[in-house]
């Protein structure tokens, strides 16, 4: 049997992947279009510091990204996480919804 390699980005998301903690979080994200780190925890009820990890997993994937807001009133800012093309392309490929 031929070994196949895939290319690294494909390899790196397949792996992060293979969680299903971060698989729920994916989904999650598809259903929402973009969360933020708050909602993440209240659906997940994962802690911040368990989602952070998470996060970054997929984020080294480059299936998500972040950004922030700044919201009306003066202070502090909105943190969203978002799929990243290559993440929309790689969910679609796979069927995720």
């Amino acid at each position: 049997m031929k070994n196949l390699d895939f290319p690294p980005e494909i390899s790196r998301a397949l792996d992060a992947l293979g969680q299903e903690k971060r698989r729920e979080i994916i989904k999650l994200i598809i259903n929402k279009k973009k969360i933020s780190f708050s909602e993440l925890i209240e659906n997940t009820k994962l802690s911040s510091s368990t989602i952070s990890f998470h996060l970054k997993e997929l984020m080294k994937a480059s299936l998500i990204n972040n950004y922030y807001t700044k919201p009306k009133n003066p202070g502090g800012k909105y943190s969203y996480y978002e799929l990243t093309e290559f993440g929309k392309d790689f969910c679609n490929a796979l069927d995720i919804k």
